[in-house]
């Protein structure tokens, strides 16, 4: 089923860059960013079939106990300069042999500034360390004055950023070890005050906890 969307949305491509040749500009401007969200499409339908295939390779392998949430919200920093913490709070659910378990804090500011920072242990749940990750796999770089979307790494991690300057909002996510998932969101914001919180948590620890489990 995956490969036939992936078959079409790249037959659709093809077209659309066919007709590019014919077209006048503005009407070239239109269909060029329509060519550029189905070669998105495309991307994405290749990293969920990947996703897909890991979960089945990986299905039969034996979960991770995950760590007690207790653990990764005492990993969340306890401040973020200028704002004042609101909530702090975890949670373990469990299905069947799946489990996955949850850290998170959130921070508020004046202007309504608002930050989160949350920590997701995925490692009861294998397989599922990398879906719903798959741009994150990807190779993104795009900026404009309405904000900026990339891909790339922080202390070593695979990490996906985005933030539209219009709103003052965005978000990081990193992916620890395949296995701990730790994502900093804020609105009404700057990206340097994300930055900074994600900063804040012990990345370091993350690693230990997953090298000893």
């Amino acid at each position: 089923m995956y490969i036939f969307r992936i078959a079409a949305i790249w037959l659709l491509t093809a077209a659309l860059f066919t007709v590019l040749v014919g077209c006048d500009e503005e009407t070239r401007n239109s269909l060029s960013q329509l060519a550029q969200s189905a070669q998105e499409m495309q991307a994405g339908a290749e990293e969920l079939t990947r996703s897909m295939q890991e979960m089945q390779t990986n299905g039969d392998r034996e979960p991770v106990e995950p760590v007690d949430f207790r653990v990764l919200r005492d990993l969340i920093p306890a401040q973020v300069s200028g704002l004042e913490e609101t909530d702090r709070g975890g949670e373990r659910n469990q299905m069947g042999n799946f489990t996955l378990v949850n850290a998170k804090a959130d921070f508020q500011g004046s202007d309504r500034e608002r930050i989160s920072i949350e920590i997701t242990d995925v490692g009861g749940a294998p397989g599922l360390n990398m879906l719903g990750l798959g741009m994150m796999m990807m190779e993104i770089d795009r900026e404009s004055t309405s904000g900026f979307e990339r891909t790339g790494t922080h202390n070593g991690h695979r990490m996906h950023e985005k933030f539209d300057a219009n709103r003052g909002q965005g978000e990081k996510t990193v992916l620890v070890q395949q296995r701990f998932i730790v994502k900093v969101s804020g609105r009404n914001t700057s990206p340097e005050r994300i930055e900074e919180a994600l900063r804040g948590v012990n990345i370091g620890e993350l690693e230990r906890l997953s090298a000893s489990s």
